[in-house]
């Protein structure tokens, strides 16, 4: 009887209990979903720049590939949080970029014709050299031929000096000549008596001729 038990008992099958089943196929689904979806997801690749470089140029041309078995609706480019712009082409994608100084973050959006999408996010540093530096170089000079134009229309428009200093150089000269006068005039006067004298002498000597 034992025997008989256990082999019917061996033939027969169990049935799982919902309880294990329900577990089971949830943990399935959570092991195997994601995987899925990143296999139908598009595939996204930066070629022009990786992540962490420098430039030392402001403009720059972003530009890569992207691939989808269903096929790429749009690339879209995102800086520092900017507005979203749409690259040029869609396998084969570019895009001009204008970077600010310092650090700038690009993030870029790859979207397939079933709206699975894929986003990369890199960081480009753009640090200033000596050639760019050209524009503001210019822009100094300009301001140092303005202020010099500045200073010479200042100088030319400068007023004339007060009436009271003309008139000082006036009496200055009045004053000499005034002085020079006064050095001639000792001689006029030494020389009016001498023809005085000279003219009584000779009216003593028709006196005495008479």
């Amino acid at each position: 009887m034992p025997m008989g038990r256990h082999g019917a008992g061996s033939g027969s099958i169990r049935k799982l209990s919902p309880y294990v089943a329900l577990p089971t196929l949830a943990l399935l689904l959570l092991t195997f979903a994601p995987s899925m979806a990143l296999a139908d997801a598009p595939v996204l690749q930066l070629s022009s720049h990786h992540d962490g470089q420098t430039v030392h140029s402001r403009d720059i041309i972003l530009s890569g590939i992207a691939s989808s078995p269903v096929g790429i609706a749009s690339v879209d480019v995102s800086l520092n949080a900017g507005p979203w712009e749409q690259a040029a082409g869609n396998e084969s994608w570019s895009i001009p970029i204008h970077l600010m100084e310092g650090a700038n973050i690009i993030i870029v959006n790859a979207t397939d014709l079933d709206a699975n999408s894929t986003r990369q996010t890199v960081l480009i540093a753009y640090t200033i050299t000596t050639s760019d530096n050209s524009g503001v170089i210019l822009a100094a000079a300009v301001v140092a031929v303005m202020i010099a134009l500045m200073v010479i229309v200042a100088l030319r428009l400068k007023p004339a000096p007060p009436p009271a200093e003309n008139g000082a150089e006036e009496d200055v000269e009045a004053r000499l000549k005034r002085i020079r006068d006064k050095g001639d005039a000792p001689e006029e006067r030494r020389d009016g008596p001498k023809r005085a004298s000279s003219d009584g002498e000779e009216e003593t000597d028709a006196a005495e001729d008479r």
